[in-house]
């Protein structure tokens, strides 16, 4: 208790009070004198057991105050940074395959014997010379496969806050007052917690 009671003095006065050993030596002649005696207005001191004084004839010298303390939870929030996450892209290689049907000409030779064969045919008709050529043109598709990109996918990010209650359990401390009433002394009972 006296440490507490050192610490709230030195907090409230500072340099400008009597120094805690000076203060607190004052303050117990002082609760001695209102435990005891009372300066009287013209007799003298008196003691309290044997008179009828009120609150109202004792004088602000004789009057003690004390100070109960209890400690309370104080629930703050502190903004931590818990973690980090990066988005970002790669590229990858894979190997596909496509099938194009594609068409190709050939030559088709066939050589078959009509059904006149052996007939004679008129003088003149029949044109003999070297280097007749039938010149037929071929052709066949051929598949052009080329690459180009195409919009595949969209990914949008974002941050969602989720709430939660935290609860936390502590023990906290408070003064309570305790008087030792044995003797005749005046006690003020009208707090019910003393």
């Amino acid at each position: 208790m006296e440490p507490d009671l050192r610490n709230h003095y030195e907090t409230r006065q500072g340099n400008a009070g009597l120094g805690w050993d000076k203060a607190k030596h004052a303050a117990r002649d002082a609760w001695d004198k209102v435990e005891n005696k009372v300066k009287g207005s013209d007799s003298g001191d008196r003691d309290i057991s044997g008179s009828n004084l009120t609150d109202r004839n004792l004088s602000a010298q004789n009057t003690q105050q004390v100070n109960l303390y209890e400690e309370r939870l104080i629930a703050d929030k502190t903004r931590v940074k818990t973690g980090e996450v990066n988005v970002g892209k790669r590229v990858e290689t894979e190997t596909t395959r496509v099938q194009v049907p594609v068409e190709k000409e050939r030559i088709v030779v066939e050589r078959t014997t009509p059904t006149n064969a052996g007939t004679a045919v008129p003088a003149g008709e029949a044109d003999f010379r070297e280097g007749e050529v039938a010149r037929v043109e071929i052709y066949e598709e051929q598949a052009d496969i080329h690459k180009e990109a195409v919009l595949r996918e969209e990914v949008k990010i974002r941050k969602e806050v989720e709430r939660d209650t935290v609860q936390a359990e502590e023990q906290i401390r408070r003064e309570e007052l305790d008087i030792d009433d044995q003797g005749r002394g005046i006690i003020d009972r009208s707090n019910p917690r003393i």
